[in-house]
């Protein structure tokens, strides 16, 4: 069963809301079109039934144009709240995706690099090791080893 673009302005066409240049357009189409021609047939039966059940029942036209223009008022509010509803949902997974890759890149730490593993290394040397000639930041770096050492009671 295929489902024409057009199905639409079936309603529009039955409400008479089209420009007569419209309607000529659409009665034209729906006479080729047997998707909008079901459609059209189907607002048809509707509506007499409705005019039927509500005319037995005493209520007024205007009532019920009240209560079809409400409830399209409601289906497209519905519309508007569904694709709210969708931009939220994907802007929450864009800041919650953006949000992960910063917290990774701030805690991650840095690389280390040459010159800080040079350091490392110079600094667990005992302080009594021969070394040959030192570097400023050879001896500071020992220094800094050998007094949390003291510090800590390990001497």
């Amino acid at each position: 069963m295929s489902h024409c673009q057009r199905r639409i302005e079936a309603q529009r066409y039955h409400d008479g809301e089209l420009s007569p240049a419209e309607r000529a357009d659409f009665e034209r189409h729906a006479a080729e079109c047997p998707s909008c021609a079901r459609e059209l047939d189907e607002l048809r039966r509707l509506a007499a039934d409705m005019r039927t059940t509500f005319g037995a029942v005493g209520v007024s036209r205007g009532t019920v144009a009240r209560w079809c223009t409400s409830a399209r008022e409601q289906a497209e509010a519905a519309a508007l709240i569904r694709l709210a509803v969708s931009g939220m949902s994907a802007a929450a997974a864009i800041l919650l995706l953006c949000s992960a890759m910063l917290w990774q890149a701030w805690f991650q730490p840095a690389p280390a690099t040459r010159t800080d593993l040079a350091l490392e290394n110079l600094a667990v040397i005992a302080p009594n090791e021969d070394i040959g000639e030192t570097s400023d930041e050879a001896r500071l770096a020992q220094w800094i080893v050998a007094d949390l050492s003291r510090a800590h009671g390990h001497e």
